[in-house]
């Protein structure tokens, strides 16, 4: 949501949405409060226009508020699942990529053996070699022409 001044700003989001709610809202309840003045029928006119005056100040707050109410929490259960998508997805991308690096480090750790175990074998025949006092003139296993 938009940077607020107060819980009446309402977000550029949804300015038509409230202004269109708080307008059919507010309409209709100066169509009641003009209606129930009608029906009661006593008092002088300057009275019943007085009557219809004092009720709209509550009908304007009661219509600010509902829809306020009605079209930030719209917007608001909207901007909260899109917050859910995208850590969902962030979930599953993290899952995925934790995924392919256990595998890398699963073929890691299986190249690291066997490099280990060329080393170990060449490293034997050098030792087998050095005791027999044997010249020993193979390349180790990192050596540019084994690769």
């Amino acid at each position: 949501m938009a940077d607020r001044e107060s819980i009446w700003t309402v977000s550029g989001e949804t300015r038509r949405l409230f202004f269109g709610i708080f307008t059919a809202l507010f309409l209709a309840s100066i169509g009641v409060l003009i209606w129930r003045e009608l029906e009661a029928g006593a008092g002088a006119l300057p009275e019943r226009i007085l009557n219809v005056w004092i009720g709209v100040a509550g009908a304007a707050l009661a219509s600010a508020a509902t829809a306020m109410l009605l079209s930030e929490t719209g917007a608001g259960v909207m901007l909260l699942r899109e917050k859910l998508e995208s850590v969902r997805e962030k979930r599953r991308a993290e899952g995925r990529s934790a995924g392919f690096a256990e595998g890398r480090s699963v073929g890691l750790a299986e190249g690291l053996a066997e490099s280990q175990h060329l080393w170990e074998a060449w490293y034997e025949r050098l030792k087998a070699a050095q005791k027999r006092d044997e010249p020993f003139d193979e390349p180790p296993p990192s050596h540019p022409s084994e690769l």
